[in-house]
């Protein structure tokens, strides 16, 4: 890395935690670009917990983040939610730039109306719910925020108990790791980890998306996929963010 960062002209720092070695390495001169895919500070806060040791990691992140903001030329956040974030904890840095998180929508076919309302009855069939009742599908991966916006919407499905007429919803993704399935209410199904190929027929077969998200930072690539697919989405504003602010 040292050798690389000697003879470098651009610096791109994907993440704060190479910023020491960076700071330290490149050669005068150097453009140094900082990628910054999260607010670090906010993301590991509520997953750090409170401990003397965790307080020690805690600020060894913030730190390295500091470090990262002020050594770039160039920040680029993925949200203004973001930018805005960076420079009220660590102060203005000399330039930066918000590029939206995206996905390869080729990569996630389209599914209009009709053809998705008669994909979600087949898989309603499947679940012996009847026509009228309506699928919503939520995606995440084991990621602490994920998981409570899982909870959530297991706490307000038992707290209303709905008919067949009312929503099924399709829990897929790591976190469902994290939900108690014995204790999930008839109409809450885990599907656990998915591939690719069972994900796009759920996008492709679910009534409405969710994305109950409350916390965390950067972007939920989760509403780029639902949107791709063609998936009316239910969002918090902040699950939303780093679309057009």
């Amino acid at each position: 890395l040292e050798s690389e960062l000697a003879g470098a002209n651009v610096v791109v720092m994907s993440q704060p935690y190479l910023a020491s070695a960076v700071t330290s390495s490149a050669q005068a001169g150097a453009f140094v670009v900082y990628d910054a895919q999260n607010v670090e500070a906010e993301l590991k806060a509520p997953t750090l917990g409170s401990t003397d040791v965790t307080q020690f990691l805690y600020d060894d992140v913030t730190g390295l983040e500091a470090m990262a903001v002020s050594a770039a030329d160039l920040v680029v956040a993925v949200s203004e939610r973001d930018r805005t974030g960076l420079a009220m904890r660590y102060g203005e840095p000399r330039s930066s730039v918000v590029i939206s998180n995206g996905v390869r929508v080729c990569d996630v076919p389209f599914t209009g109306t009709g053809p998705r309302m008669a994909r979600q009855a087949r898989l309603l069939g499947s679940l012996g719910a009847t026509d009228a009742a309506t699928v919503a599908l939520f995606l995440g991966s084991l990621h602490p925020p994920n998981v409570e916006g899982a909870l959530r919407i297991v706490e307000e499905i038992a707290a209303k108990p709905d008919s067949d007429d009312g929503v099924h919803v399709m829990l897929a993704g790591g976190h469902v790791r994290a939900v108690d399935a014995a204790r999930l209410p008839p109409q809450v199904h885990s599907l656990a980890v998915v591939g690719n190929v069972r994900k796009l027929a759920l996008l492709s077969s679910c009534g409405v998306a969710l994305n109950p998200v409350t916390s965390g930072s950067g972007s939920n690539l989760k509403t780029f996929e639902y949107l791709a697919a063609g998936c009316p989405v239910v969002s918090t504003e902040f699950g939303s963010r780093g679309f057009d602010e």
